[in-house]
């Protein structure tokens, strides 16, 4: 027997509204099919609707206001961690200082490794007070540390003031523009007399020109008196030292790890850099002057300055590399020769590169390529070059080479003894008609 539904029950009991009655049961009907499957009217076929859309949450985007108050939040939170490494060493040191008087084992420093992490972060150390801090902790260097200073007497005599005097003349441009005309003069004294006296300390060193470069730097962050102890500890220490040679050639050498680090990244670009010729004289001023010399803006370039002195010493290489191999396209438009190539690179840090980003690249080709790993790469990079130097050397000295005169043949030296002996006659024969007709 057929069971009756219950709406069914409802108007068999009298209800008159049957069209109130069609409605509910179609849109029951339809809810329960939205959930379940349907028959097809024209086949066997079950059909499954699918779940209805649901409408996706836009991310609501942050404002410049929002964004600028985000950043500052962040750059004070590092501040804050900077000073608080700061402090921590400060402690770690005191208490090495006091375990080294009882013999016992000193504790690794994890406040300089704090202050490391900073340096190398993104914005660095951000402002020069932190740096004034933070710079001679880097490198380990006692903040009450003195030394005699030379006087202006000293400064003269010694054999690089010539030099050392015209090249900090031409160093106006790295004076921020903040600093008005007269303290100028006084800043240049203080950087002649600052060179002068890591020279006269340590006269093994040899003056090279954008030494100045890296000096003017310490000196604007840090005072004439901790630059001399910055720059003495970098003078003769790995970092600077390689370019105080007499000769180019420990130069030379560190510039060609540029070659076997962008080889084993894009070996495209490798080959078109060595067939264009260019060399790495391109980066010489990078290197030496730790980009003092070529980037624009100041803060870029103290920038650098935080990232280096808290890295390995041949990390300013692996950066030249980065940036090279970061305009890898660029440099592969240009026409592939020395000058059309030397004049793209060379002015790339003119050009604001993004440096954030370029110095984390860096890291990750110090951890990819160690200096260790590609050194014989760069021994024989070195010995073809020499191969291929050859050549040129020998014609440069046949050019310079006196040639040994000629023996003279039999009649020449008849000729030239007849003119010996006959001369003398001649003219006095010719002395004495003068005379004899003056008197006449």
């Amino acid at each position: 027997m057929r069971r009756r539904h219950p709406r069914n029950r409802v108007q068999a009991q009298g209800d008159t509204s049957s069209s109130s009655y069609e409605v509910d049961q179609d849109s029951d009907v339809v809810n329960r099919n939205r959930s379940i499957s349907v028959s097809s009217t024209h086949s066997n076929e079950i059909t499954t609707l699918p779940p209805p859309r649901q409408r996706r949450k836009r991310k609501k985007r942050k404002s410049t206001s929002e964004k600028k108050q985000s950043k500052n939040v962040t750059v004070k939170q590092k501040i804050s961690n900077i000073e608080r490494a700061l402090v921590h060493l400060e402690d770690e040191i005191s208490e090495s200082l006091s375990d080294e008087a009882s013999d016992q084992v000193p504790k690794k420093c994890f406040g300089r490794k704090q202050l490391k992490e900073s340096a190398i972060g993104i914005g660095g150390l951000i402002t020069d007070d932190l740096r004034r801090k933070v710079w001679p902790r880097l490198l380990n260097i006692d903040l009450v540390e003195t030394s005699v200073s030379l006087s202006d007497e000293e400064v003269k005599k010694n054999k690089n003031y010539n030099q050392v005097l015209m090249d900090v003349n031409r160093s106006l441009k790295r004076f921020p523009p903040g600093i008005s005309d007269e303290d100028r003069p006084e800043l240049q004294d203080q950087l002649t007399r600052l060179i002068i006296r890591v020279l006269d300390k340590h006269p093994e060193l040899h003056y090279y020109q954008g030494y100045h470069d890296v000096a003017i730097t310490f000196l604007l962050v840090v005072g004439e008196e901790m630059s001399f102890h910055i720059l003495e500890r970098l003078s003769t220490g790995p970092w600077l030292r390689e370019f105080m040679h007499p000769t180019m050639e420990k130069t030379t050498y560190l510039l060609n790890f540029i070659y076997p680090i962008i080889h084993a990244v894009d070996a495209e670009l490798y080959d078109f850099l060595e067939t264009s010729e260019v060399g790495t004289i391109f980066a010489l001023p990078w290197l030496i002057t730790w980009f003092g010399h070529v980037l624009p803006d100041y803060n870029d370039v103290v920038r650098l300055y935080d990232f280096f002195l808290a890295q390995p010493p041949m990390m300013a290489v692996y950066l030249a590399a980065a940036i090279v191999l970061h305009r890898s396209s660029d440099v592969k438009k240009v026409d592939c020769d020395m000058p059309s190539v030397h004049g793209l690179l060379s002015g790339i840090p003119l050009e604001s590169p993004p440096f954030e980003y370029l110095l984390k690249k860096a890291n990750e080709l110090y951890d990819h390529c160690p200096p260790e790993s590609i050194e014989n790469d760069v021994r024989d990079r070195m010995k073809k070059i020499e191969e291929a130097m050859k050549p040129r050397k020998r014609q440069a000295r046949e050019k310079f080479v006196l040639k040994k005169p000629e023996p003279e043949t039999k009649p020449r030296a008849i000729l030239k003894s007849f003119l010996f002996v006959t001369a003398p006659v001649l003219i006095g024969v010719f002395l004495y008609r003068f005379v004899q007709n003056q008197y006449i």
